[in-house]
Order: structure tokens, then sequence, then C-alpha cells
């Protein structure tokens, strides 16, 4: 839950302050690590909370590992219609071995090969992004880009959605750059996943240059994923994925 208020020179906004524990799955060695910026599209990032202008750089987080896994495995997830179009598709056996795909819903066992699930004590301050005050201060600001992009209205609906993925990162933009006495006001933003608003997510921002890996993460360790993991076997049923045989 937000635990206070900052006034800030666009508005009153809720933030969350020192977290505590977090859960992370990414990349060996490190997956503290931030992305590379030789993996980025164009000198850009496409997560829900990336900088538009590819200035910084997000580390994305959560307050379970459950919740870290749905956000890493939705890309399976299989669709439905999609599945009955492939279905009616006659393929040719010599281009299946010599183009092999997974079907839908399908996830590759050497998925788990690079991957590690990660824990750390997050401390920091960050934007609560849904709250009423911070809805009622960012309105404003982001109402005609929301309307562009056909949307409604600016409210917690419009950011909790996949796309326009263009509207979060501008609400990160801003945010990145807000400043309160001369200091960086957020350290970045607590939302909710679009798996279930049961699930808080945290994006922690790049700040500086000197460092690949949030300086506010402590006292880290790691926890090795395997099939039989509670929580990755929990995940793969709400997705409705299983592994490749």
């Amino acid at each position: 839950m937000p635990s206070s208020t900052v006034s800030t020179p666009h508005g009153d906004i809720s933030v969350v302050t020192d977290p505590g524990r977090v859960w992370r799955v990414g990349y060996r060695p490190d997956p503290w690590t931030f992305t590379p910026w030789h993996y980025a599209e164009n000198g850009r990032f496409t997560g829900r909370w990336d900088d538009p202008d590819g200035n910084y750089r997000t580390l994305y987080t959560g307050t379970t590992i459950l919740g870290c896994l749905l956000e890493v495995l939705a890309c399976f997830r299989p669709d439905p219609t999609l599945i009955d179009e492939l279905d009616g598709i006659i393929e040719d056996p010599d281009d299946r071995l010599v183009h092999p795909s997974s079907a839908p819903g399908v996830v590759p066992s050497t998925w788990l090969i690079p991957r590690v699930a990660a824990t750390g004590t997050l401390i920091g301050t960050f934007c609560a992004v849904t709250t009423t005050a911070t809805l009622s201060t960012l309105r404003p600001l982001f109402l005609g880009q929301a309307l562009r992009y056909g949307l409604p209205d600016f409210d917690a609906g419009a950011l909790r959605l996949a796309k326009p993925r263009a509207l979060t990162q501008a609400v990160s933009s801003l945010l990145y750059a807000t400043s309160v006495h001369g200091e960086a006001a957020f350290d970045g933003v607590e939302f909710h996943s679009r798996y279930g608003d049961d699930l808080t997510l945290i994006a922690i921002f790049e700040r500086g240059t000197d460092h690949d890996s949030p300086t506010g993460i402590l006292t880290g360790r790691r926890a090795e994923l395997r099939p039989d993991h509670p929580d990755l076997v929990r995940a793969m049923a709400l997705h409705h994925l299983e592994w490749d045989r």
C-alpha cells in the first residue's frame, strides 16, 4: 500500500517507500543486471515503463516470484483463434524438419537454461501509479494523449493495457524527470500486473551510468528454477502452458 504522498511540481503523487522484498526472473550470471543496450530496438526498449527516448533503462521486479513468472511466460500463452487457424493449415513434413516451430502454448525446455530467479530487499521511493491521488495529478497531463490513442479516458484501466505502450512510457519519462528540492523524486514505478490485481510489480529506473545493476537492491540471493518449482508449476497452469517433449 502507498505509504505517503509526495508534493511535486505537477501535484501530489502517492509513493511506496522502501518496498522490501522483491523478486526477479533474469539471466545468468547476474539476474539484477539491466538489459544491455545492444539488445534495444533502434536505441529503445519496449517494456511498459521503459524510456521512449532511450536515455535510461528499467529493471522489472515483483513482490512475488509467481508474478514475475507470469510476466515472462506470457508470450507463450496459446491464442484460441490462432490455434484454430493453425489447425486448418496442412504443413509439409519436409518443411517442418527444416523450419521447426513451437506449437502455441508450448514452452521449450531450453527456456530454463539461461534463467535464474533472485530475491532481494528493495529500498527507494516508487510512484504508486494507479492510486487516486496519482491519477488525479497525471490525468490533466496525459488525457489528450490517451484520447489520441483511441482510449476513452486516462485512468487506471488505460495504464493496465498492453498497448499502446507509448502512453505508459510517456508517464515513465515524466516520473523519471520529476525532481523535488533538486533530487530525483522517484526511483521507479509500482503497478499491478495485467494478470491479476493481487500481483504487484515494481519497475526500477536506471540512475547514472557507472553501474549495470540498480543500487537499491540489498541482500540478494538466488533461487534455481526447475520444472517442478511450485510457483513455476502454478504459472504454467494459469497460462495453460506445457513443456515441450
